[in-house]
């Protein structure tokens, strides 16, 4: 209606600017510029308020009065929610899949699938246990499909592996698709013992590949401790403390070790030997240093 009346009222002054052309043409000296300077700037206004009418209209349009929910924008967001007790209640965005309106958390489950699922799993998990038999049906799928496309890139490079051992390329896709999976929280129990095993061993093969790169070494001697296969894993900590010797993670991993076989004395050992090489102590590792100087694991 309104974009109507300002298109006849623009009809309307386009007429007179015609009529005072042809009047000058006829009888005037002079041309009436002022007119015809305000029919651009018009034109100009009337297309401004086009765009702005189209895009509050799309808004009024959208069917539960939120813009689209991007989850990697506004996850740590508050968004507002309606309620009749009060209508200036505010939850965290997460909260509003597990204790509001249903719309809100179906948008939301949608908007996660829409993107990168993997990402949000931890946020799948909680959809799942919702009371929302249609929301928890999604999640759980989701979920399902996550895992089924591990396996699958999983065998795939497994596959190409049994032609090319020794590729790098092939080694490293699959230690980033092992270590994914086994972080997921989608495998546990036996299945993730299993991937766990698979991922020490190509780590031992990166970790002869590339000896200079300490993170490989770090990664192997973690998830060696964490399964309880600790065999050689003393003397690989030796050899990277040997080679770095200011790098705390290794001293956490050390201690980790000596908590696995009990052993006070080598724990505290570990620390001195923290002390002794003036590793660089963070705010949180001097946390960490206090709580275990000193403590027995008798």
């Amino acid at each position: 209606m309104l974009f109507g009346i300002i298109f006849l009222f623009y009809l309307l002054l386009s007429a007179l600017v015609t009529f005072h052309l042809r009047l000058w043409k006829n009888t005037l000296t002079n041309p009436p510029w002022l007119v015809i300077w305000l029919v651009p700037f018009v034109g100009a206004a009337i297309g401004e308020m086009q765009l702005r009418f189209d895009r509050d209209k799309r808004r009024e349009e959208l069917p539960i009065g939120l813009e689209k929910l991007v989850v990697d924008q506004v996850r740590y967001e508050k968004i507002r929610m309606s309620d009749n007790r009060n209508q200036d209640i505010t939850v965290p965005l997460e909260e509003a899949m597990v204790v509001n309106d249903e719309k809100v958390r179906r948008k939301l489950i949608v908007d996660v699938l829409n993107h990168d699922p993997r990402h949000h799993i931890d946020l799948l998990k909680k959809a799942s246990m919702t009371d929302d038999t249609e929301l928890s049906h999604f999640a759980t799928t989701a979920m399902m499909n996550i895992q089924s496309d591990y396996e699958a890139k999983i065998a795939k490079i497994e596959e190409a592996l049994e032609e090319e051992p020794k590729d790098p390329v092939l080694l490293r896709a699959y230690r980033r698709e092992l270590t994914e999976y086994v972080g997921s929280g989608l495998v546990s129990g036996i299945i993730r013992r299993i991937y766990c095993r698979k991922l020490s061993e190509v780590l031992r093969q990166l970790v002869y590949m590339y000896p200079d790169r300490r993170h490989y070494r770090l990664q192997w001697i973690r998830i060696r401790i964490e399964t309880e296969e600790l065999d050689e894993v003393e003397q690989d900590l030796i050899y990277a403390l040997r080679e770095w010797p200011d790098y705390v993670p290794f001293y956490r991993l050390y201690v980790a070790y000596a908590q696995r076989r009990k052993d006070g004395k080598l724990l505290q050992e570990v620390l001195e030997q923290v002390e002794k090489n003036g590793a660089f102590l963070s705010q949180r590792d001097r946390s960490w240093y206090r709580f275990w100087k000193g403590r027995s694991l008798t």
